[in-house]
């Protein structure tokens, strides 16, 4: 019975390694759950799909890190960095070559809908769905400051030469006929986080 039990365990630990993207985990606690030779083969229907499941799934194709769904991926602009964010709030910065998590930015919007990185990689600028935007430094890994920038659901991205920010979000609470709220344009400094026109 203990042993049942300790099988059990490895299985949920493969099962939950799997779904969480860590398909080498997986690999590891199914293969311990192989019957040495000579040994009755009881592996469940569960061991035999998660088993094919790391088959096609290559290892560390899948970037863990976020909790919940992940709402944006943004290269930087030299294409060695990717930052993602969502529903927990995170920026997390990965190397794409190694596919290393290098660093995770807890951030101070309700959530994380839109990443733009400046054009020389410096700086980021995210937006998320309470109106705010949140500038950050990258080499400090710092948030710069939080804007209130619309009254819900913002956008933002720098512009190509680095000294604007545009951020979109709705801000007329009135409807049109056919339902949608207004949407409002901004423009930013970046470097002294002020709106500089509409």
């Amino acid at each position: 019975m203990i042993e049942y039990v300790a099988q059990a365990s490895r299985l949920k630990q493969a099962y939950q390694s799997c779904m969480a993207g860590d398909v080498h985990a997986a690999k590891d606690f199914l293969r311990s759950l192989e019957p040495a030779a000579g040994q009755p083969d009881d592996r469940s229907f569960l061991w035999h799909y998660l088993d094919r499941v790391c088959r096609t799934e290559p290892d560390g194709a899948t970037l863990t890190g976020h909790v919940g769904p992940v709402y944006r991926a943004t290269f930087s602009p030299d294409g060695k960095r990717l930052a993602t964010g969502g529903v927990d709030k995170n920026l997390i910065i990965w190397d794409v070559a190694s596919r290393q998590k290098l660093t995770a930015l807890h951030s101070q919007l309700s959530d994380v809908d839109t990443i733009s990185f400046s054009p020389d990689g410096s700086a980021m600028v995210a937006a998320g769905c309470d109106g705010n935007i949140e500038f950050w430094d990258i080499a400090t890994e710092r948030s710069t400051g939080l804007r209130r920038a619309h009254n819900s659901s913002a956008g933002a991205i720098f512009s190509p030469d680095g000294r604007l920010v545009a951020s979109t979000g709705h801000d007329d609470e009135r409807k049109h006929v056919d339902g949608p709220m207004l949407e409002s344009i901004r423009l930013w400094d970046p470097a002294t986080q002020e709106v500089i026109g509409t």
